[in-house]
């Protein structure tokens, strides 16, 4: 698909009876499907979105994620006629892998002022009654027992397919201001799931319900929909409404944070608590002026024990899983700051990848290391014109971490207790991170090592 992608911007009739051809012939599950789906919206000419609008209603995507992917380009470019998709493409909402997209996609032209009036416009008591169905269900979900962990994880993947979808409701919803649909937003602001009780009260504010509006300004105190209420609230002109303490800069950097913890690929859901032990402003690596930075303690409570960590905002949101509750600030900032740099002067290899010709910039490296015993060489770094080699050993009995410097000194790290180890890697993004902050902050307190 890649290869049609390329030259397919001038396709022939043929071209797209040979598209619809090959897409239905090739199994649901077959990947190469969304890659066909996504040629059409390459192309975006009148031709390509109805075949693609009649392949999304008659034959979708059977997985969420390559729906999303084939509408993403429509979210990128706004050099097509809406016309050509809607209002037929709301006819995929039927589909529940299609209908958050779809919903999105009409709700973001909307707002982009590419329609005089809402896509769905005309749809609304069809829209009300379907959140009024996923509201009953959501119900129903949460009132349910869970017997085992895969119980638990068919809960959890409908929970949230439903919640995703609800939430797409409520914003279309709101911007047609469907005053019918009060009774159904206001059932769904009452739900447990705090980004829909944020959609739903957006909604009915958007349509001026004065409770939605308190409602909505209330959920500011909680970090995990904060940015998403300071948006809303920002939309509607009420954002000065918005008590100060959540809307300053920390309280955004605390709530970037907490969305980034809570992404399906790292916890999934917002931490126990979430409390800032550091804000600075530094010279970061790759912007030209300094930037505010923010350190967060976080922990979350498990069945069967806590997580207890630090994370860092502002120019980036991340954490470790290695734990660094311990470490000063400043070797904090030091270990974000080497973990973010990029640049063509600072690279670092694997060891036992590296060729004998990168390895005899540290041969003399390996002469300092006559007091570590159980060497076990991880990594050759390299910043600018100097070369280090970081290695795994032992001293007086305690394991660690060992860098050497073109100089030949070494800065040892040792590993504190189960769960501490600083890995090499780390290491390395410690050290050169310590490197960059002291060349670019002054008076740069140089903390030994964590």
């Amino acid at each position: 698909c890649t290869s049609i992608i390329a030259s397919s911007r001038e396709m022939r009739v043929e071209d797209f009876k040979a598209i619809e051809s090959l897409y239905g012939s090739l199994g649901a599950d077959r990947p190469y499907r969304s890659g066909l789906l996504r040629v059409l919206t390459h192309v975006r000419d009148a031709s390509a979105l109805h075949l693609l609008v009649r392949l999304l209603v008659q034959d979708p995507p059977h997985d969420s994620i390559a729906a999303g992917e084939v509408l993403a380009p429509l979210f990128q470019t706004l050099d097509y006629d809406p016309e050509l998709l809607f209002p037929e493409l709301l006819d995929a909402l039927a589909c529940p892998t299609m209908a958050v997209g779809v919903l999105d996609l009409a709700n973001y032209l909307y707002r982009k002022k590419r329609c005089p009036e809402h896509p769905a416009s005309g749809r609304g008591t069809e829209l009300i009654d379907l959140l009024g169905g996923i509201v009953q269900r959501l119900v129903s979900l949460e009132s349910s027992s869970v017997t085992d962990q895969t119980d638990a994880h068919v809960l959890a993947t409908q929970v949230n397919d439903s919640v995703g979808v609800a939430i797409a409701l409520c914003h279309a919803l709101g911007l047609m201001r469907e005053p019918a649909a009060v009774g159904r937003l206001r059932d769904a602001a009452h739900l447990g799931h705090r980004p829909l009780r944020v959609a739903a009260n957006g909604a009915l504010a958007r349509m001026g319900d004065k409770e939605g509006q308190e409602q909505l300004i209330h959920l500011a105190a909680e970090p995990y929909v904060r940015l998403a209420v300071l948006h809303i609230t920002e939309e509607l002109g009420c954002l000065s409404e918005v008590p100060e303490q959540y809307r300053s800069n920390e309280a955004r950097a605390e709530a970037a944070f907490v969305g980034y913890l809570a992404h399906p690929i790292r916890f999934g859901v917002p931490p126990s608590t979430c409390t800032c032990i550091d804000q600075r402003p530094l010279a970061w690596p790759g912007y030209e002026d300094p930037v505010e930075c923010y350190l967060f303690r976080y922990s979350y409570r498990f069945p069967r024990q806590d997580v207890i960590n630090i994370g860092m905002a502002g120019p980036v949101e991340h954490t470790f899983a290695a734990d660094v509750v311990d470490w000063s600030a400043e070797n904090l900032y030091a270990l974000f700051a080497g973990w973010y740099a990029e640049s063509d002067g600072i690279e670092q290899w694997p060891y036992a990848t590296c060729d004998d010709v990168v390895r005899t910039h540290v041969d003399q490296h390996v002469a300092q290391l006559t007091d570590v015993a159980s060497v076990s060489y991880e990594l050759i770094g390299r910043l600018w014109d100097d070369w280090f080699l970081v290695a795994r050993g032992k001293q007086s009995d305690v394991m660690g971490t060992v860098i050497v410097d073109p100089s030949g000194h070494c800065t040892w790290i040792a590993d504190r207790r189960a769960g501490g180890q600083v890995s090499p890697t780390m290491a390395f993004d410690w050290y050169k991170g310590r490197v960059l902050l002291a060349q670019f902050n002054a008076n740069w307190n140089l903390d030994g090592p964590p």
